[in-house]
């Protein structure tokens, strides 16, 4: 998980954009809470999919193929959390 959050941080740095830095520390916490009802996703194979495309984007300087695979990765880690919510979880 320290490697996910690692990931995380960098790309959020990388962007240079002070005001995302700032919330993203601030989520930090609330998102620990999340986190901790799926405590192997960082090592799904599914994960390191996303993240995968995340760079490969940014790599291409692809700002909508980045944006496209963000949105994705932060959509299924939200699914998953609210379908662990709904089966009592966290």
């Amino acid at each position: 998980m320290r490697r996910d959050l690692e990931f995380h941080r960098a790309l959020v740095r990388l962007s240079g954009n002070r005001t995302l830095y700032r919330l993203y520390e601030d989520l930090l916490s609330t998102l620990a809470l999340a986190r901790s009802a799926l405590p192997t996703l960082s090592q799904d194979e599914a994960t390191r999919r996303e993240h995968r495309a995340i760079l490969m984007a940014l790599r291409r300087k692809d700002p909508e193929g980045a944006k496209k695979a963000v949105e994705a990765h932060v959509y299924r880690f939200r699914d998953l959390v609210v379908a662990k919510l709904r089966k009592g979880g966290v």
